[in-house]
C-alpha cells in the first residue's frame, strides 16, 4: 500500500502535475503493475462529477504522459532528512516533493480468518466472486457504501446484513431514506446485459510483488488501489447452479415432481417475503402464483398428451410420433429449468438485524460440542436451510446465531501510516490519518499526503467534511499536484474549490444518491430543520434548513436538483419566505433561482 498509484491515476483526469508542469520529470512508485484510470468523467455540477475508473498497466500511464517513470516496487524505508526512498527492488530514488498516497486499510473482522472475506482491492474482489458462486447464504457486516452495494447487487444467495445502527446505510443516509429504500430488499433484480464494453480487473500476465505492502490484507501481494465507484458493474455475483442443473438432467423422471418442487420453492418465496410491506409482497407472490399456474398448466398438457394420445397418432406411426411428443416435452422441460433457475438467481434474499455487532465466530466442530450454542442458531430462515452443513457460525450480541458460508466484513478503513511512523515524526489527526495543512504538506517539510491516508489540520468549510471517498481522494490528489507545484516554482495558489463544499454522487439500490453539505446535519448539533419530499419508489428529497439557510441536502432519484441546491447551500441566501414550498412539485424551483 506505500504507492503513489492512486494519487497520479486520480491526477490525469484533473490537471496532473504533468500537464501543470510538463518539463519536471515525476516518478510513480507502484506496488503492482496495474493503475488506476479515471474515464467517463461527467460534471453534474461545479463540484459534482461522476466517473468510472478502470485498471490499466502502467505502460498506459507513461504513454499518456512522457515525463512520469513508473517504477514497480513498494517503498520499504523513507528517509525524509535526505530526501530519499528506498524500495523493495533495491533501487533508491531521490526526491525533491513527495506525496504519499498510502491510502487506507479495512477493518477486517477475525483478520485471517479462512471464512472472513474483505473487499478493497483486485484481488479481492475475485477472491470474493470465487468463493459466492458456490455459495447458499453469506452474512455482511457494516453500515456503509460496501455493504449496501454488495446486498443490493447479490442476487440467489441468502444475505444475513448485520448493522449496529437502528436502520441500514446510516453511514450515508438516514432513517427516513432507508425507509424509502426498505422495498428494495425483498425485490427481485433485473437481468444484467451479458456484454459489457468496459473490461475490467484483468489480472493475466501480471507481475505481483512478492512483498506485500503494509496493511494490504493480501496474500499474495499488492494488487492496486482500492476500487473505483463502479467496482460492482461487471461482476456476475450469482451461484453457481450448474450442480443443480445436472440433478435435474433427467426430465423424463423429474417432470411429474415439477408441480411440487413449485409449491415449495413459492412456499420459501412466501416465508422470505414475510417481513416485507403487505403491497408489495402481494404483488411479488402474484406474479409468482402466475408463473407457477403457467408452468403447472403445461405440464397437465404434456402429462395429457403422453397418456391419450390423439386417434390419429395410435396407429401406424405412433411410436416415432410418440418419441417425438416425449422429446418436445423433455425440452419444454428443460426451458422450464432454465427459467427457474434464472428467476431464483435474480432473486434477492436479504434478511437484516440492526443495533448488533459480531461478538464471536463458531467452527461446526465447536457447535456440535456446545448443545446451548446449537439451540441458539436461527434454522428457519428464508423457509429452509435449517439442516445444512456451514463453513462458519456468527454469533451476534443479540444472542442470535446465524451459520454461513463465509462473512464478509465491511466496516471501513483505517488510514495506512505503518510506514509514516516508522520514518519521521509526523503529526496525525484524532481519526489516525496523517495531519496536512491547507497546502496539503505534512508536518515533515517536503512531504505531501492526499487521500484516504492523510487527515486536513486546518479549518475546514463549514459546509465540508471528509469521508474517505473515491470522490475526495481524486480531488485531494489534483490539488496536492497543484500545491507540489507551486512550491517548487514559488508560485501563488488558492485552494481548492472542492473543499468549500461536501459534495458525493453515487448509486444505492438502483437510485441515484447526491450527498450535498450537511446531508445529515452533521456540525449543526440537532439544531436545524427539515424540508422533506417523497414519491415512493421514486424520489427522496431531504433538505436540511438552519435559520432560513440551506445547510445541506439528500436527493434521491432522478430529480435534477443538485445544482440549484449546491447553489443555494453556497450562497447562503435566506430561503424563509418560501417555507415549505421550496420543495412544491409544482414550482419549477430551478427555473425560479436560476
Amino acid at each position: 500500500t506505500s504507492s503513489f498509484i492512486q494519487w497520479f491515476s486520480r491526477l490525469m483526469q484533473s490537471s496532473p502535475l504533468e500537464i501543470v508542469d510538463g518539463e519536471r520529470s515525476v516518478v510513480l512508485i507502484s506496488g503492482s503493475d496495474l493503475i488506476k484510470a479515471v474515464t467517463n468523467v461527467l460534471h453534474l455540477s461545479r463540484s459534482i462529477d461522476i466517473f468510472h475508473v478502470e485498471d490499466r498497466h502502467h505502460a498506459y500511464l507513461s504513454q499518456l504522459c512522457p515525463t512520469v517513470t513508473v517504477k514497480p516496487a513498494t517503498v520499504t524505508k523513507m528517509d525524509p532528512v535526505n530526501k530519499l526512498l528506498h524500495l523493495s527492488s533495491g533501487a533508491v530514488v531521490e526526491y525533491e516533493k513527495l506525496c504519499v498516497c498510502c491510502g487506507a486499510s479495512p477493518k477486517v473482522l477475525y483478520a485471517g480468518h479462512p471464512h472472513v472475506l474483505y473487499i478493497r482491492d483486485t484481488e479481492s474482489v475475485l477472491h470474493f466472486q470465487s468463493r459466492i458462486a458456490n455459495a447458499s447464504r453469506i452474512i455482511i457486516v457494516g453500515n456503509g457504501g460496501i455493504a449496501t452495494e454488495m446486498v443490493y447487487e447479490i442476487t440467489g444467495v441468502e444475505v444475513v446484513w448485520a448493522v449496529k445502527d437502528s436502520w441500514f446505510t446510516a453511514a450515508f443516509i438516514d432513517p427516513g431514506a432507508a425507509e424509502f429504500f426498505r422495498p428494495e430488499l425483498s425485490k427481485s433484480k433485473a437481468a444484467k446485459p451479458a456484454v459489457t464494453k468496459r473490461k475490467k480487473y484483468t489480472v493475466d500476465n501480471l507481475q505481483i510483488s512478492e512483498v506485500s505492502a503494509v496493511g494490504s490484507g493480501s496474500s499474495k501481494g499488492l494488487m492496486g488501489g482500492a476500487l473505483g465507484p463502479d467496482w460492482l458493474d461487471c461482476l456476475d455475483l450469482r451461484p453457481n447452479l450448474s450442480k443443480e442443473k445436472q440433478q435435474k438432467s433427467q426430465p423424463q423422471e423429474d417432470w411429474k415432481q415439477a408441480p411440487q418442487q413449485q409449491q415449495t420453492y413459492h412456499q420459501n418465496y412466501k416465508q422470505q417475503n414475510e417481513d416485507t410491506q403487505p403491497e408489495q409482497k402481494d404483488n411479488n407472490q402474484k406474479d409468482h402464483q402466475e408463473q407457477s399456474q403457467k408452468r403447472q398448466q403445461q405440464n397437465d398438457d404434456s402429462q395429457e398428451i403422453l397418456q391419450n394420445p390423439p386417434q390419429h397418432q395410435k396407429h401406424g406411426d405412433s411410436k416415432e410420433q410418440q418419441q417425438q411428443l416425449v422429446h418436445e416435452h423433455e425440452q419444454r422441460l428443460e426451458q422450464q429449468q432454465n427459467e427457474e433457475q434464472q428467476e431464483q438467481q435474480q432473486l434477492r434474499r436479504v434478511h437484516l438485524e440492526t443495533k448488533v455487532e459480531v461478538v464471536a465466530l463458531h467452527s461446526p466442530e465447536q457447535m456440535k460440542t456446545a448443545p446451548d450454542l446449537q439451540q441458539r442458531v436461527e434454522t428457519q430462515l428464508f423457509g429452509g436451510n435449517g439442516e445444512k452443513e456451514w463453513s462458519v457460525f456468527v454469533e451476534l450480541s443479540n444472542g442470535k446465531i446465524f451459520g454461513c458460508d463465509f462473512v464478509v466484513s465491511a466496516t471501513g478503513v483505517t488510514p495506512n501510516t505503518t510506514l509514516l511512523r516508522e520514518s519521521a515524526e509526523f503529526e496525525y489527526h484524532r481519526d489516525g490519518g496523517v495531519s496536512v495543512g491547507e497546502d496539503m504538506q505534512t508536518t515533515v517539510p517536503g512531504v505531501y499526503a492526499a487521500g484516504d491516508v492523510c487527515s486536513p489540520s486546518w479549518p475546514c468549510p463549514p459546509h465540508w467534511q471528509q469521508m474517505r471517498l473515491w470522490t475526495q481522494a481524486r480531488q485531494m490528489g489534483s490539488y496536492a499536484a497543484k500545491c507540489m507545484w507551486a512550491s517548487v516554482t514559488q508560485q501563488e495558489i488558492y485552494q481548492d474549490f472542492c473543499f468549500e463544499l461536501f459534495t458525493h454522487a453515487t448509486r444505492f439500490f438502483g437510485h441515484k444518491v447526491v450527498m450535498l453539505g450537511l446531508y445529515n446535519g452533521q456540525k449543526l448539533d440537532g439544531k436545524y430543520d427539515i424540508l422533506l419530499r417523497m414519491t415512493r419508489g421514486v424520489e427522496y428529497i431531504k433538505v436540511v434548513m438552519k435559520e432560513g439557510k440551506m445547510q445541506g441536502a439528500l436527493l434521491i432519484g432522478e430529480t435534477d436538483l443538485e445544482e440549484t441546491f449546491e447553489n443555494l447551500i453556497l450562497n447562503q441566501m435566506d430561503l424563509s419566505s418560501y417555507g415549505e414550498d421550496l420543495l412544491d412539485p409544482d414550482v419549477d424551483i430551478e427555473d425560479y433561482f436560476d
